[in-house]
């Protein structure tokens, strides 16, 4: 019984932890720009619910972007990527203050906190995005003949094809590898 409840707990900490720093810097962003919340509990739910929301919407943002630089040849910068993550979000966030009567925050408040929110994810996104850069070119590469056939493979089919033939081909090379190849070639290419 104890491990059932343990867990949950844990998890609990966990985000918590994770998300305490954005509930200060909103919490000082609405007391400096003049927000008018009820009570600080009334505020932690708004919170809460408002970064639950952009967790999804953030998710979906990086998938759907992601799918659309695999399949098509259009890589999605992370500047629309930001642009698109801001203006959402700041709807979400107007649309919830109009839900929570408890809270009222101004449209300058509540567009402060959406920039600090959308610059901290574009921050985070580069960081990501440097690294894997570094963790991709310190992979192994596969051997160079078979780059070069995943090349030709790349001109004349798409990218799933060029997968499920090389896999075809060589099955004794991990899937997940010739994956990340395809991809790595793929945007090399363009």
């Amino acid at each position: 019984m104890s491990k059932k409840i343990e867990a949950p707990f844990f998890i609990s900490i966990i985000v918590a932890l994770v998300y305490l720093p954005f509930f200060f810097v909103d919490f000082i962003i609405i007391e400096l720009m003049g927000g008018v919340y009820h009570n600080l509990l009334h505020l932690m739910v708004f919170l809460l619910v408002l970064y639950i929301i952009e967790l999804v919407l953030g998710l979906l943002m990086d998938s759907l972007s992601k799918v659309i630089s695999d399949f098509t040849s259009f890589e999605v910068p992370s500047e629309v990527v930001l642009f698109f993550d801001f203006f959402l979000s700041l709807g979400i966030l107007t649309w919830l203050d109009s839900i929570f009567s408890t809270v009222d925050l101004s449209f300058a408040t509540e567009a402060v906190i959406m920039l600090v929110h959308s610059l901290t994810l574009y921050l985070v996104n580069k960081t990501n995005a440097t690294s894997q850069q570094d963790e991709a070119s310190e992979e192994e590469k596969l051997a160079p003949h078979i780059e070069y056939e995943i090349e030709l493979i790349l001109r004349e089919e798409n990218y799933v094809n060029c997968i499920n033939t090389i896999k075809m081909k060589y099955p004794e090379i991990p899937k997940t590898q010739i994956i990340k190849t395809v991809r790595r070639i793929l945007h090399e290419q363009r």
